[in-house]
């Protein structure tokens, strides 16, 4: 391989850490193969509102997406959770790495503490919708309190004003190294605030499943595993109505065969949770293949079957009709 994968990355730390997983991943298959990582500074990273009143999920992606159809780069490596719902349209999601732990969680006080022990009325830092809402179904006297930025500089903000905690995805302190460094991290549980679908998961997008530049085949990489549970999250919310302005929170647990969701109707108010436990039926078509396009179908199939029993126990009246 002479030519140089072109892979390119939000300028944010947790984002540049990201990309260079995937290029160790890459040069542990192919230990010529040159990567360079190409920075961009996407519209979110410009656009200075909170993001419940930007509305638009891919925003942070939509540069990287650019580039990818204009040629100037090979690969996009995203936060899977920062991809909107829909295919991007002449773009795949050609690798995805092994996950992270997809949970939330709560950078609080000195020697860490639970949702459930915050001082009464507190504050809690987050710019997520289903953060927000999340926090009002655990505890209805907590305060969600706007925040945006890096990982770093959340949590400094958050201090800085006195909030009793800033929630933030435990993928991103661990990437980070803060987990191992810090004793203030606690972990949501599961059961308290369903995570973002996706979350947790890193993901390579590119045109094709071969790279026409240097003929790479992506599949050397990609984690079955993670791509199956990540799919079938993102195929659910979409279902349920899942975005930046929908607070909806999807996590599937393969094998073990259970499902977490949550759905409220606004930021601004609690909502419901369910767990489901499914029947090995229900996921044999999911857990019998392995390629990506077999894995679409199955995760389709999949989601037709679960998402309108999920969205009933939701309170949810409609879900979108997909074939």
């Amino acid at each position: 391989m002479t030519q140089a994968l072109r892979l390119g990355t939000r300028r944010s730390p947790l984002a540049l850490h990201q990309a260079r997983m995937a290029r160790a991943a890459l040069q542990a298959v192919w230990p010529e193969l040159e990567v360079e990582l190409v920075e961009m500074v996407s519209d979110g990273d410009r656009d200075t509102r909170q993001l419940q009143d930007i509305a638009e999920r891919g925003i942070f992606a939509h540069v990287l997406e650019r580039a990818l159809r204009d040629g100037e780069i090979d690969a996009a490596v995203h936060s899977s959770k920062d991809l909107e719902l829909t295919a991007a349209e002449g773009l795949e999601l050609v690798a995805w790495l092994p996950r992270e732990d997809p949970r939330d969680a709560l950078v609080g006080p000195p020697g860490g503490t639970s949702l459930l022990d915050l001082p009464i009325d507190a504050t809690v830092a987050t710019g997520s919708a289903r953060r927000m809402a999340g926090l009002r179904t655990v505890r209805a006297d907590l305060t969600p309190n706007p925040i945006r930025g890096n990982v770093a500089t959340r949590i400094e903000l958050s201090r800085e004003r006195g909030d009793a905690g800033c929630l933030l995805a435990m993928a991103g302190l661990t990437r980070l190294g803060l987990v191992a460094e810090r004793d203030d991290i606690t972990p949501v549980p599961i059961d308290q605030i369903v995570p973002e679908a996706g979350q947790g998961a890193v993901v390579i997008q590119a045109r094709a499943h071969v790279c026409e530049r240097t003929g790479i085949a992506w599949g050397r990489i990609d984690d079955v595993g993670t791509r199956r549970a990540a799919e079938l999250e993102r195929e659910i919310s979409l279902r349920l109505g899942g975005g930046c302005e929908h607070p909806v929170g999807v996590h599937v647990e393969l094998p073990a065969s259970t499902v977490h969701a949550f759905a409220a109707p606004s930021p601004h108010e609690a909502g419901t949770r369910i767990r489901m436990e499914l029947v090995g039926l229900e996921l044999a078509p999911l857990l019998s293949v392995a390629s990506p396009e077999d894995i679409a179908d199955a995760v389709r199939w999949v989601a037709t079957q679960l998402a309108p029993t999920i969205a009933e126990q939701l309170g949810i009246e409609h879900t979108l009709e997909r074939t």
